[in-house]
Order: structure tokens, then sequence, then C-alpha cells
């Protein structure tokens, strides 16, 4: 299974470079669409619309299911003008914010793991002991 976002550019880089090595070739693969709330334009309707086709064949007998055929259109194909379509599905200016978005994404994501890795610490959680020992101790002398 390959869970993606229609707009997503490193999902795009994903399927490409999985296209092109032959992974889906030699391996059973479902696409799931899971657009990131709020994150690319019309990824959610492109979403919709892939899972409204799934499993549907092609009227000229191609042996690719529906939902292949548009996602390989949007992440590979480009228009007369040399634009992808998935560029055209975001918008003019989304690639640009969505390359730094991805960044400032992963630095929140890096820290998070960060407070993750001291929460689940020994020390941090023998601390926390001491400290409500503490409150509960002041709490029993002020009786």
């Amino acid at each position: 299974m390959i869970f993606f976002d229609p707009g997503c550019i490193v999902c795009r880089r994903t399927f490409i470079n999985q296209k092109n090595s032959g992974f889906f070739k030699t391996h059973k693969t479902y696409l799931l669409p899971y657009p990131i709330p709020g994150k690319f334009k019309n990824s959610d309707f492109i979403a919709k619309y892939i899972e409204a086709v799934r499993g549907t064949q092609p009227e000229n007998g191609e042996k690719i299911s529906a939902e292949w055929m548009i996602v390989e259109k949007i992440f590979i194909e480009k228009d007369e003008k040399g634009i992808l379509f998935q560029e055209k599905f975001n918008g003019e200016n989304q690639t640009a914010t969505t390359t730094e978005e991805t960044e400032k994404d992963s630095a929140r994501l890096a820290k998070k793991m960060r407070d993750i890795r001291i929460l689940k610490s020994k020390k941090f959680r023998k601390r926390q002991k001491v400290k409500k020992f503490r409150i509960v101790l002041k709490k029993i002398c002020e009786l």
C-alpha cells in the first residue's frame, strides 16, 4: 500500500522513484490517497475522484486501473507548456511554499520527537515523581 497526498511533492518524487525502479512490477501495490488537511489546494477533491473511479478499467482496453492512470497523469505528465499537472492543481506558487513548509514541518516533527524522548526518559519520570512527592508532602504539612 502506498499512502500519498495528490498535492505532495515528496509523494510525487517517491512515486516516480518507485515506478522507475520497477517496484510496482515486483510488488502488488494499492494506491490510497490521504490528503493532508489544509495543506494542498485541491488534494481532497482529487483524492475523492481517485476513490470514485477505483477499480474501473479504461475503455481503451489498457490493463491499468483508472486510479493508477490518474495518479500517473498528476505525478508524471505535463501540460503543453511543460508544467506538471500536480503544480497546476496546487496553484501557481504552491511548489515554492511547499518546500519551505516541508522544512518547517520537519523541524517541528524533530522537536516533537525530542519532546517525546524526554517524556519517556527515566530521568524525566523520576523528576516528575519527585515533584509530585514534594507537592503531596507540602499539602500534608499544610494540614
